[in-house]
């Protein structure tokens, strides 16, 4: 019955793309490497590429990353988008090959998530999307 379910130990790897843009040297990221080599403005020799490691989502992981999103009480409901994505790269995240300027492994915690570059995070949780 291989892939009714899913294992605690299953994994998902991916990869992002980051690189920088030639007029301000914006960073650019995505999960699709042509995306950026597409971009006219892009710096090619700034491509970098990367490997997330997630944990493959159960049923049970999507239900309690859902649940994150609610907010409010009773009578004023609300649904976070945003709040839901953090924490399914919170609650997923195994492993990323990203270095400091001195190639040190740069761990993959919680704390680190949250100084992530806003493209580099949003790159990550639309390759997962893609995924999932």
């Amino acid at each position: 019955m291989s892939g009714i379910f899913i294992e605690p130990s299953e994994t998902v790897a991916i990869k992002i793309y980051v690189g920088k843009n030639k007029s301000d040297m914006r960073l650019l990221a995505s999960h699709d490497v042509d995306v950026l080599k597409n971009d006219k403005d892009f710096e090619t020799t700034s491509l970098k590429e990367y490997e997330i490691v997630l944990k493959r989502p159960s049923y049970r992981d999507e239900v309690s990353i859902l649940k994150s999103g609610i907010q409010g009480d009773a009578s004023a409901l609300q649904f976070n988008f945003a709040e839901v994505s953090y924490n399914r790269l919170v609650n997923l995240l195994k492993s990323w090959t990203f270095v400091d300027d001195q190639d040190v492994p740069i761990p993959s915690t919680k704390e680190n998530i949250d100084k992530l570059h806003p493209a580099i995070a949003r790159s990550i949780i639309d390759a997962l999307d893609t995924l999932m």
